[in-house]
């Protein structure tokens, strides 16, 4: 286990947002410095986009964290797929609403009358992860919320997505003409002496020796993590975790060039053919099984006496009926009676077929 040979504590490059491992840099820390202070100034909406991998979960979890600490009520939707009434429905039940108790069709009604109660206690913020899976009509109906409603509720979106949540906000401008829907923030993706200081930053933080090499990624590691990944935080972390292991196989207390394995990236920013940390190591279990499956067939196959002795395989044609099969007999070897029976009626019948000799 490679935790025990470079003596960590746990795994410095888990793939789950971790709120407790923030690493300030990339712009970061002053973008979620910014967030912070734009809901203490009452933006009524606010964006995060970046591509998949780059942070925006890591944000929206520390906002979660962060908020109640100055006086926010915070709801988190993580996977807001369904329609605006659901969504309602969610946000309701957060708050501490019954939405049973509410006459169909008045749940809107209701939350306006809450939150106005709450008020001059906390605002309230709605943080919708994974926001580009709203359906648009679900998405329209909340920009028109937040329109019509102005401050008189003091409700608070921010919406973390991928640019295609930037496509769909600009198909709801003309009904969102009160609230700046472009208002928010863009995450780039780490430079090379980022993504260096990155992993030494996981791996403090998982625990590694003050006295430890300082630096466990050799520089040549870390060029070519970075130019695999494209300064990508998610891949960073599945490359280096493969390079540890890769490292720790080799007994090096350092990873090197070699240990970085070439992976291909797709035009998503995905490891082409990868899923999820579990489903990757799943499929390498499916994959040597299957390796497995196949040896012992062929063990099977080149034992099972359908060879010949040379280990070639032959061929088996269809057998006629009617044709005679010939023995063969081996030097010395004298045929039995009932092959001498067999011998003499077949020369005989041959015999007979043939036309007798002129003289």
């Amino acid at each position: 286990m490679y935790l025990e040979h470079f003596h960590l504590k746990q795994s410095p490059f888990a793939e789950e947002p971790d709120a407790d491992i923030f690493f300030p840099e990339a712009g970061r820390s002053e973008i979620f410095q910014a967030l912070c202070e734009d809901l203490r100034a009452g933006k009524p909406l606010v964006r995060i986009i970046g591509s998949e991998g780059s942070g925006k979960t890591l944000l929206c979890r520390l906002l979660l964290r962060k908020l109640p600490e100055q006086n926010f009520e915070v709801v988190y939707l993580d996977n807001p797929i369904g329609s605006f009434d659901d969504l309602l429905h969610v946000v309701c039940l957060d708050l501490g609403m019954d939405p049973a108790t509410v006459p169909e069709g008045n749940m809107l009604s209701e939350l306006r009358v809450l939150l106005a109660r709450r008020k001059e206690q906390k605002k309230v913020v709605l943080i919708v992860d994974e926001a580009e899976k709203l359906f648009l009509a679900a998405l329209e109906r909340l920009m028109r919320t937040l329109c019509e409603a102005g401050e008189q509720h003091d409700l608070h979106v921010i919406l973390s997505g991928r640019p295609a949540l930037d496509a769909n906000l600009d198909q709801l401008t003309v009904y969102c003409s009160t609230v700046d829907i472009k208002a928010g923030y863009i995450l780039q993706p780490f430079t090379e002496e980022e993504t260096g200081r990155y992993l030494n930053f996981r791996l403090k933080a998982a625990g590694l020796p003050s006295d430890s090499h300082e630096e466990i990624f050799t520089k040549g590691a870390v060029q070519k993590i970075f130019q695999t990944a494209r300064g990508n935080p998610r891949l960073i972390n599945i490359l280096a975790e493969e390079a540890l292991q890769a490292s720790c196989t080799d007994k090096s207390f350092l990873v090197l060039l070699d240990h970085v394995v070439e992976q291909d990236i797709n035009g998503e920013g995905k490891i082409a053919g990868l899923v999820n940390s579990g489903n990757r190591w799943r499929n390498r279990l499916l994959l040597l099984g299957g390796g497995g499956l196949a040896l012992l067939l062929l063990l099977v196959f080149l034992f099972s006496g359908r060879g010949d002795k040379d280990g070639t395989p032959s061929v088996s044609l269809p057998q006629q009926p009617d044709a005679a099969v010939p023995v063969i007999k081996s030097p010395g070897q004298q045929p039995a009676q009932d092959e001498v029976q067999s011998d003499t009626v077949a020369e005989g019948a041959d015999m007979k077929k043939q036309p007798a000799s002129t003289v």
